[in-house]
C-alpha cells in the first residue's frame, strides 16, 4: 500500500508525493536528496528552494520541514492518480507546489498497466491474438525468430552448449540447467 504526503514549511504545503516507505524514512530520503551533492534530484526545484530561498541547514531540516500523511493505503495500481489528484487540488486552493513533473504518467491506464499493453484499453502494442504484437508468433513479432520462437528461447537462433554434458539449450535454459550438475 502507498502513502500520499505532504512536507511542510510552517503551514505552506510545498510538496506532494507517494511512498511505499514509512513516512519517517521518506523524509530521511528527503533529507539526504536535499544536501547530498552526488544525488540525482540535489539540483531538483525543490531542494534548490529549501536550500537557497528558505536558507534551511542540513541540521534545521526536521525542524523546519515537517512530512504529514495525506491518505494512507492507496493501492499501488492507483497511488498514481491519487498523487496526481493531491498535487491538482492543493494548486486548485492556492498551494505553490514545488513538484516539477506530471505525477500521472498519462501512458498508463486505470488498470495499472503501459496503456499501449493493456489489453482491456485495446492498447496499440495488443495485436489481434490479444498479446503483445512484438512477441506474437502468429503476427510475426520482431521478439519472434524464424523457428516462430520468442529468439531468447531458441536454441537454433542462440544456441548455449552444456560445458558439462555437450547438449545443446538456449540462451536462458543453458543457466537453469547448470544448476542440475
Amino acid at each position: 500500500m502507498t502513502t500520499i504526503y505532504g512536507l511542510y514549511i510552517g503551514e505552506r504545503c510545498i510538496y506532494v508525493g507517494k511512498t511505499v516507505r514509512t513516512i519517517k524514512e521518506r523524509n530521511g530520503g528527503h533529507k539526504s536528496d536535499c544536501y547530498n551533492e552526488n544525488s540525482k534530484s540535489y539540483g531538483s526545484l525543490k531542494n534548490k528552494t529549501i536550500r537557497n530561498e528558505f536558507k534551511i541547514e542540513k541540521n534545521q531540516y526536521y525542524k523546519q520541514i515537517k512530512i504529514e500523511q495525506i491518505y494512507s493505503n492507496v493501492p499501488k495500481n492507483y497511488a498514481g492518480v491519487m498523487e496526481d489528484f493531491t498535487i491538482n487540488l492543493y494548486r486548485d486552493f492556492g498551494y505553490e507546489l514545488l513538484n516539477e513533473i506530471q505525477a500521472l504518467d498519462y501512458t498508463t491506464c486505470h488498470h495499472g498497466l503501459e496503456r499501449q499493453y493493456c489489453i482491456e484499453c485495446d492498447g496499440i502494442g495488443i495485436c489481434i491474438h490479444k498479446r503483445q504484437k512484438k512477441s506474437c508468433i502468429t503476427c510475426n513479432g520482431n521478439q519472434v525468430c524464424i523457428h516462430k520462437r520468442r529468439k531468447e528461447l531458441c536454441k537454433l537462433c542462440h544456441p548455449m552448449v552444456c560445458n558439462v554434458c555437450g547438449k545443446i539449450y538456449s540462451k536462458d535454459y543453458i543457466k537453469r540447467h547448470q544448476l542440475t550438475h
